[in-house]
């Protein structure tokens, strides 16, 4: 069996991307592969082109770095929640006493990509452009 760590300190947007490369290099190799990911987020399991997403460049760089060719299989990273965090009730829930479907739109940026600064007013058009049609 072939054990692989892999080590991400980056915002928790960048490693729901890295787990889509955790997930593909696992489907790709099957149970030939034992895969640890260390993060900032506890108990939580490269470079690439300025036209490429960073689900790809996790991808070609691990594919690169193990020597073995994969293919991303979905357009999406993975989040895993154990059945004690399932059970939780939302913050929201907590307030308003009432289970009420919201989402956490999170407007801000980093200065190492400069394509995750977006005006509040382009945010605040999405909000408005799917207000009830989201659960």
């Amino acid at each position: 069996m072939r054990r692989i760590i892999l080590k991400n300190f980056q915002l928790p947007g960048d490693i729901v991307m890295l787990t889509a490369a955790v997930r593909d290099v696992k489907r790709a190799l099957g149970g030939t592969v034992h895969i640890g990911v260390g993060t900032p987020c506890p108990h939580r399991l490269g470079k690439q082109s300025p036209t490429s997403h960073s689900l790809h460049g996790f991808i070609q760089h691990l594919a690169q770095q193990l020597g073995i060719a994969f293919q991303p299989t979905l357009f999406k990273g993975d989040i895993h929640l154990s059945s004690e965090e399932k059970a939780w009730i939302s913050q929201v829930q907590e307030i308003t006493k009432e289970p009420v479907p919201f989402w956490l739109v999170a407007a801000g940026g980093k200065f190492d990509y400069t394509t995750k600064w977006w005006p509040q007013e382009r945010y605040q058009a999405v909000v408005d452009h799917f207000r009830g049609d989201c659960s």
